[in-house]
């Protein structure tokens, strides 16, 4: 497979774009050569200078952003490590937070870790990342170093799962 920078380069050669097809085969506009923190929007604008629009409109799509392959064989060389990851099978404890549960949910948590508001229908819950609120339909989860914290139900149901249960 050609690299991404080697098919911009062409295509720029053959624009007639000698000057961005250096800089091209330089680096310049590659993702993970480059120096500059938007390589892409650089080519977009250097295109859009050299009056190419239908070659910015291109490259603004993504049609030379890096690849996965790119991508992986740049953390290689960089020693950073990344990838795919999965949760790991621990077991917290939850409760949904129904009507009417907000003052036995706080005294769960605990105060001063949670405070009622908006008539009980609210926790705010001080948690690991600072002040966060649960509404009535969240779950409210103790993770496994005791922290409290709130999840929508739909993050809920696609994360967890009763323990016994099987998907």
């Amino acid at each position: 497979m050609i690299p991404t920078k080697e098919r911009l380069a062409q295509v720029l050669y053959t624009a007639g774009l000698h000057d961005l097809e250096r800089a091209a085969r330089a680096g310049q506009y590659d993702d993970y050569e480059s120096k500059s923190l938007t390589p892409i929007h650089d080519l977009v604008a250097d295109l859009l200078r050299a009056r190419r629009k239908d070659l910015a409109q291109r490259a603004a799509s993504g049609e030379w952003d890096g690849t996965d392959a790119e991508a992986r064989r740049w953390m290689t060389e960089n020693s950073l490590i990344g990838g795919e990851y999965r949760k790991r099978p621990v077991v917290v404890t939850a409760f949904y937070f129904g009507e009417g549960d907000g003052p036995t949910l706080v005294r769960w948590i605990g105060e001063p870790a949670a405070l009622l508001r908006e008539g009980g229908k609210e926790i705010e819950i001080a948690t690991l990342e600072g002040t966060m609120v649960a509404a009535e339909g969240d779950y409210i989860i103790r993770g496994v170093k005791g922290e409290f914290y709130p999840c929508k139900s739909d993050i809920f149901q696609a994360t967890y799962e009763g323990v016994g249960e099987e998907r």
